[in-house]
């Protein structure tokens, strides 16, 4: 049996607690100079005494990285060797860094926390041949439900929630420190392993160097094996004969106190936060659930909120879409547009764009002005501001903007059209006004186009000027234009004479020109909209059609019949019907009776290097069904598909992938030897036909001598 070990080196000023195995815990305050440790080795020298290849010895001439940040030679240096009162604590630490092939994991690509071990992990009666490592301080076996503290392991309520089994070194909210900028904190890994001649050896201190192996982060190092060998034997009972062949090594260094696991009630006073979006042509769903729809052309608020400590202000920019396939202009507006800021903070700024544009990304991102990318850095920090792009969105098109103040903005883009939702929290909610003309002028009120947020969808239209219109069913054709003229209008930037947000750069995708003019009339009504020309007519009937194809749902129709489009439609039907299922499920409040019953698990099931598992996991339950896949330069082979059936797993072959350019080869090499083999077969059986017909005709010719010769003879 493999003998296997995690050891973690931990360089961060967080208070830590030590655990059984051999994991040494140390604080480190990136801000100070000082050091100190809470559990440490207690035979350091004995353990240096073996490591003199490992550079263990402290050199009287350290070297101060924090003063020279810019001249370090990161691949050469000890990063134990710095500056510190008590930097002799430093050389407790097993050695890390560049120098001894640790990889960093604030450098994997798309942040990846993913990691695969080369050897079998067991925990907790479950064998794991992968990890994931996390800046919060733990090494994982699965996606935790929350990344953020407070964090609970086991999870009481399991199988009916995610178990996150983790191990937590020193579970805690930290953050990443800089000096100017430069990082200065890092998570190193590395995994070390013992050459395969030298397994299950019980003699230690042989003289062999460090090997580096030819995947990354990985290395042969029988005496650092050996060191923590000597350490487990001298500081653990029971652990005579024990030998470590494998080590992953994790440090965190310099980590930045980011807060401590927070105290909760639990879910009792959980208030959730209340959503509103805008999508389509010109459609809205308030944060109170009123439903109507405003084709505006202009700079327009979304919602704002102005306070005596708080100002909130998210805008967005509406135009006409591009003519239709049929020649005629679209009477309606979509959003190509957003700007969000809160206080003090950045200005960020997104921007659909135009069709031929979209082929690699389909948004602009700016903040104060500045365009950014996301492909290698998914998450950025501005100015009290948190812009990211989830991991599986390669192009941009949905785009994520969080306040410090807990307010979301979420920016979806679609065929060139942008879906903005917008999430509040429960601070933001107003209590419901007594009077009409205490509505927004004796208190402060969260207003704008997607309504007044105080729960009652009966004051939702309240304008910028505090003027109010009562309107409960906003599908007629006359109360929409009373929403649009006597409402919506009313939050265009200019007439409110509240700052833009929007500079003069980018212009406006489409009709720059027409884009100012306020000779804009939209369509109200769109099933007596005759703006049709005759092909229009031919190729889809209204009635029926656009009905049967919407289900009926007003924005659908709406969408369908001005643009004469059924992709459009769709889109809008598709964000409506989600959005309504993330409103419902998001905001309600429940109380959850869990009935006890017995869980049938499978188990975690194994995967080979580089196969990506969903959903992730290490206890799968009756009915659940993993899909394997491979990154988009490889091929994946074996069963892609397993499936958990009272509690064992569907026959099948491992999933595992092979490289394209490996893939390729194979497949030409594959089609040569089939080729030639065909050949050398119809070779054969070409000579094999040639040596028959050579022994027939030898044989009739001997019958036909031996008739001549007793023709003869008689």
């Amino acid at each position: 049996m493999i003998m296997l070990l995690f050891c973690f080196l931990i360089a961060a000023f967080l208070f830590l607690q030590p655990t059984c195995g051999e994991l040494f815990w140390n604080v480190r305050d990136p801000f100070k100079a000082d050091l100190f440790t809470i559990e440490s080795r207690s035979n350091t020298t004995n353990s240096q005494l073996h490591d003199n290849s490992l550079n263990f010895y402290l050199s009287n001439n350290s070297l101060n990285v924090l003063a020279n940040l810019n001249a370090v030679q990161a691949g050469k240096i000890d990063r134990r060797a710095e500056e510190s009162w008590f930097k002799h604590y430093w050389w407790n630490l097993y050695p890390f860094g560049e120098k001894f092939h640790d990889v960093d994991m604030t450098d994997q690509p798309w942040k990846d926390l993913q990691i695969d071990l080369d050897f079998y992990f067991p925990f907790y009666g479950f064998r794991f041949n992968y990890s994931f490592i996390y800046p919060e301080g733990f090494v994982a076996f699965s996606y935790p439900e929350y990344v953020q503290p407070p964090y609970s392991f086991p999870n009481p309520l399991w199988p009916l929630q995610h178990d996150p089994s983790f191990i937590a070194a020193f579970l805690s909210d930290q953050s990443f420190v800089h000096v100017g900028e430069t990082q200065i904190s890092h998570v190193w890994y590395r995994i070390v392993t013992r050459p395969q001649y030298r397994w299950k050896l019980a003699s230690l201190d042989a003289q062999e160097r460090t090997g580096l192996l030819s995947q990354p982060a990985r290395v042969e190092d029988p005496a650092l094996l050996d060191a923590i060998t000597r350490d487990i034997r001298e500081n653990m009972v029971g652990t005579i004969g024990y030998t470590a062949d494998y080590a992953l090594i994790v440090t965190w260094e310099r980590m930045g106190y980011g807060g401590q696991p927070k105290t909760t009630s639990g879910c009792q006073n959980y208030e959730p936060a209340v959503i509103g979006t805008a999508y389509g042509h010109g459609h809205f769903i308030t944060f109170d659930g009123m439903k109507y729809s405003f084709s505006g052309r202009g700079y327009f608020v979304l919602t704002q909120l102005k306070t005596a400590d708080r100002n909130l202000m998210i805008q967005i920019r509406m135009e006409q879409p591009p003519e239709t396939m049929y020649g005629t202009h679209v009477a309606a507006t979509v959003i190509t547009g957003v700007a969000v800021k809160e206080d003090d903070s950045s200005v960020v700024q997104v921007f659909s764009r135009k069709q031929f544009r979209r082929w690699r990304y389909r948004t602009d991102v700016f903040v104060d002005g500045q365009r950014h990318f996301f492909d290698l850095d998914r998450r950025r920090f501005f100015g009290r501001v948190l812009v990211y792009v989830p991991h599986l969105v390669m192009n941009q098109s949905e785009v994520y903007i969080q306040l410090t103040s807990g307010v979301g903005v979420k920016v979806i883009e679609s065929r060139g059209i942008l879906q903005v939702i917008v999430a509040l929290p429960p601070n933001y909610k107003q209590r419901k006004m007594s009077s009409e003309s205490a509505a927004c002028t004796k208190r402060y009120v969260t207003m704008g186009l997607l309504g007044t947020y105080n729960g009652d969808v009966k004051d939702e239209f309240i304008a910028s000027d505090c003027s109010k219109i009562h309107i409960t069913q906003s599908r007629s054709e006359e109360n929409s234009r009373t929403i649009h003229h006597q409402f919506g209008m009313k939050w265009d930037v200019n007439k409110a004479h509240i700052l833009n947000l929007f500079g003069s750069k980018p212009e406006p995708l489409y009709y720059p020109n027409l884009f100012y003019q306020q000779n804009f009339s939209p369509v109200f009504d769109p099933w007596t909209f005759t703006n049709f020309t005759p092909l229009e007519v031919l190729i889809f009937s209204r009635e029926r059609e656009v009905q049967v194809t919407c289900q009926g749902v007003y924005s659908c129709m709406y969408d369908y019949l001005v643009s004469g489009r059924r992709d459009f439609a769709l889109d809008t039907l598709s964000s409506e019907k989600k959005f309504e299922y993330d409103k419902l499920k998001g905001e309600q409040k429940t109380l959850i009776v869990f009935i006890c019953k017995k869980a049938v698990s499978c188990g975690p099931l194994e995967k080979n290097f580089g196969v990506i598992k969903y959903p992730l996991g290490n206890n799968y339950l009756d009915g659940v069904t993993v899909t394997f896949t491979c990154q988009t330069e490889y091929f994946i082979h074996g069963n892609e598909q397993r499936h958990c059936i009272n509690g064992s797993w569907s026959p099948g072959w491992w999933a595992w992938c092979r490289s394209r350019t490996e893939e390729i080869a194979l497949k030409w090499m594959t089609g040569i030897v089939v080729s030639l083999a065909f050949i050398l077969v119809l070779t054969f059986t070409f000579l094999q036909l040639q040596r028959i017909r050579k022994r027939n005709l030898a044989l009739r010719h001997k019958l036909n001598l031996g008739i001549t010769s007793s023709a003869n003879l008689l």
